[in-house]
């Protein structure tokens, strides 16, 4: 396939969509590709993809899990925002993200996520209303970022500095 990059709102509203494998070739997913895709379960990103846009897929309210591709390196802006059945993240390793963008997780069902050793800079608000985290493991220089994650403060987080 000769496709590298899925324009911006390629995707977006469509409710029946339930599954999708995206081709190898593509390297870049634009701005609100998948936003509103209310049934979509299943999401297979290729494994060459670099960045994952802002506003890639909120609302997605049946994706429960996500995998994303060691290739990747940035991960922008409300990515998974509402995505409220989303439970697990997995970053394959060895990793090459660096950058996570502002509120990419909020409003998610996420329970316990590894961020990757190669992450250097990570947004503000990334779990804001992730009611359901109880275990962050996140790189030792990303220390100071703590308080400005919006860590739900009614619920205990084990915490873990890798």
């Amino acid at each position: 396939s000769s496709v590298t990059k899925i324009e911006r709102s390629s995707f977006t509203k469509c409710s029946s969509l339930k599954k999708i494998e995206i081709p190898s070739s593509v390297t870049e997913i634009g701005y609100n590709s998948f936003s509103h895709c209310t049934s979509l379960i299943n999401i297979y990103l290729p494994s060459f993809l670099i960045k994952i846009d802002s506003n890639f897929m909120p609302i997605c309210q049946s994706l429960v899990e996500i995998t994303i591709p060691s290739s990747v390196i940035e991960i922008g802006t409300y990515a998974f925002d509402r995505c409220s059945s989303l439970k697990k993240v997995l970053f394959e390793s060895p990793s090459s993200l660096i950058t996570i963008g502002n509120f990419v997780f909020q409003r998610t069902s996420i329970e316990q996520i590894e961020i990757p050793p190669s992450v250097i800079k990570i947004g503000k608000e990334i779990f804001k209303e992730c009611k359901l985290l109880k275990k962050l493991s996140i790189p030792s220089c990303l220390k100071a970022s703590i308080p400005s994650l919006a860590i739900p403060k009614n619920i205990k987080v084990d915490i873990q500095y890798i």
